[in-house]
């Protein structure tokens, strides 16, 4: 796969959810099936770890069964994909921007660290070291509503600006 950039990532983009069996243990055989219809689906690409994914819940053998499986169905179809590489603990956010970059996605989402809000430079160094973990894997931040730091404008620009790496950016909702 070609790497995303700025002018490439568009499109209609599925989400893989996450199918628990009865133990509350992920039901292989249904991602397998729900990865075999979505390559299908003719989407434009595949993601997977964001909250409908429960990225925050998964363990990091989980985490790293999902990915794993997710780049072999998209890689076999030919269907661009990204690897959501969030988590509350920035140690693991950056061992699983790490880890996600080795599956060879065309993009890493990524967010920022949630615990307290933090400056707007604070936002461009935390980005700047997940592109830095990324290694020449593009990121894609998710800055959703509940978020404890919300970008403004100006310091989305400045991201934009300073981390070249990042390519776009997931919000939810929105307003003028």
């Amino acid at each position: 796969m070609t790497a995303l950039d700025r002018k490439s990532l568009r499109g209609v983009w599925g989400t893989v959810l996450l199918p628990l069996g009865a133990a509350d243990q992920i039901d292989v055989g249904r991602l397998r099936h729900q990865l075999d219809v979505l390559t299908a689906a003719g989407l434009d690409g595949l993601y997977a770890h964001g909250t409908a994914g429960e990225f925050h819940e998964l363990d990091e053998d989980e985490y790293d069964l999902v990915s794993g499986l997710l780049a072999e169905h998209a890689n076999a179809a030919g269907v661009p994909f990204q690897l959501g590489a969030g988590h509350m603990s920035t140690r693991l956010s950056l061992d699983r921007v790490r880890r996600a970059a080795r599956l060879g996605p065309d993009a890493i989402q990524v967010i920022l660290p949630d615990w307290v809000p933090i400056p707007p430079a604070g936002a461009v160094a935390a980005v700047a070291g997940l592109a830095a973990a990324a290694g020449d894997v593009p990121l894609v931040l998710y800055n959703p509503p509940h978020a404890k730091t919300q970008l403004d404008p100006a310091t989305l620009v400045r991201l934009a600006d300073e981390v070249p790496q990042l390519i776009g950016i997931k919000v939810a909702g929105g307003d003028a």
